[in-house]
């Protein structure tokens, strides 16, 4: 009996699963907007500066590297 009431409102089930999980993805997209909103732009900023030189840093010490392990 419960087979055949699953299978015929089996639906039900189905779409309060999904509105559920449209609801806790929407509340988890909320508070990442809220967290970006709340990040100043001097930090921002100060962290894009920080990912160019790092990025720069790191291929000059892999350019330093293959060349000492050229010359050994």
């Amino acid at each position: 009996m419960r087979d055949k009431l699953t299978k015929e409102f089996g639906f039900l089930y189905k779409q309060t699963n999904e509105i559920d999980a449209f609801n806790e993805q929407f509340a988890l997209l909320r508070k990442l907007w809220m967290k970006k909103l709340c990040t100043p732009l001097e930090e921002v900023t100060s962290m894009n500066e920080q990912i160019v030189k790092y990025r720069q840093s790191t291929s000059q010490l892999k350019d330093s590297l293959r060349h000492k392990t050229d010359n050994f």
